[in-house]
């Protein structure tokens, strides 16, 4: 209820301050527009995204989320900007005539203590489903809890369901109903642009999760939870961290500037939907819920000269930072009209 009351106050700002559609009968509607008894629609079109409909009708593309809570029934898909030419958006709300009442007597004034303040309603969030399977940048590798010795029946591939045997690392006990995220070697990722020996940190990709089962025969068993990608003999164990798929809207920090660094198993070109990795983190003031811009550096001369160049900087694109660590941070393509690349630059919105 609080979450949908803070949209309502959200959208009616926008319709008041900077109205993007008519309410007059004498004007006409802009195209795709649709008004029906509960409210303005609008019909999406081919190459149409959730970010460029709220620039268009919201005069902000940052208003995105609310568009997207706002019609969490007809958006179905876990990417919000997965929508389809034809879907119904619904854009404006209802003009509700307030009904008349008659004035009550007026009450015997008793004194009272003052109402609690009203709780403040909650930010916007961003879901993400699958962030239990988002990756981390360490400055080297992490200590591992454990490692995965084999599947308890013979098995070609290591699965979901399958139970394993685990050997715990010296010193350690993995207690009972434990959850653990399996990763395989981590990959060495290098700092684009830097020297051929300068190193951003060592990435860790997550094949899945396992909670430990029993005890028998001194030998520690789990079973597989979860399993994104095949899991191996050797693949080691640590605990699974505290993430949770709704993430709060923050604001971004000032000037801030970085790279991407990697993505998800080699990949080095990166669109919508895409999940990749910069190397600014939390000691950077990067947190869990910003949004920052793709930004591309074009070169060009205003007089024609080589000698007069200048470097023009033009957002073509925007990432969601889904997880920090303290020098790097995992985050989603939310918007791309062209692919990003290995050391494309990332940056703060322009004010």
């Amino acid at each position: 209820m609080i979450k949908r009351l803070c949209l309502y106050l959200i959208l009616t700002s926008f319709l008041i301050c900077q109205p993007a559609l008519s309410t007059e009968e004498h004007k006409p509607l802009p195209d795709g527009i649709l008004k029906l008894d509960d409210g303005y629609y609008y019909i999406v079109q081919k190459g149409d995204t959730l970010w460029d409909i709220s620039a268009r009708f919201f005069n902000t593309a940052w208003y995105w989320p609310g568009l997207w809570a706002e019609n969490d029934v007809q958006i179905t898909s876990h990417n919000p900007h997965w929508i389809y030419p034809g879907q119904k958006l619904h854009l404006a709300l209802r003009e509700t005539p307030v009904p008349v009442q008659k004035p009550a007597p007026l009450p015997v004034v008793e004194k009272t203590s003052p109402p609690p303040p009203a709780p403040e309603p909650e930010p916007p969030s961003y879901h993400f489903a699958s962030i239990h399977r988002v990756g981390f940048v360490k400055p080297e590798p992490a200590e591992a809890s454990g490692k995965i010795i084999s599947a308890t029946e013979s098995r070609e591939m290591i699965s979901a369901s399958d139970r394993i045997y685990i050997q715990p690392a010296p010193d350690r006990t993995l207690p009972i109903a434990g959850r653990y995220i399996v990763y395989g070697k981590p990959e060495r990722i290098r700092e684009p642009g830097g020297r051929w020996r300068q190193y951003a940190g060592y990435l860790h990709h997550i094949s899945g999760i396992i909670e430990i089962t029993e005890y028998r025969n001194e030998l520690t068993i789990g079973n597989v939870i979860s399993a994104f990608r095949p899991i191996e003999e050797g693949d080691m164990l640590l605990p699974m961290p505290q993430r949770k798929a709704s993430i709060p809207m923050q604001p971004h920090t000032e000037g801030l500037e970085g790279k991407i660094i990697a993505g998800y198993l080699g990949q080095v070109m990166f669109g919508q939907g895409d999940i990749l990795y910069i190397n600014r983190g939390e000691k950077d003031g990067v947190r869990a819920g910003q949004t920052y811009h793709l930004i591309e550096e074009k070169e060009i001369s205003p007089t024609g000269s080589r000698r007069d160049r200048r470097i023009d900087r033009i957002p073509f694109g925007a990432i969601f930072i889904l997880d920090t660590r303290e020098g790097a941070s995992a985050a989603f393509v939310i918007d791309s009209r062209k692919d990003a690349k290995i050391g494309t630059l990332v940056a703060s919105p322009d004010r």
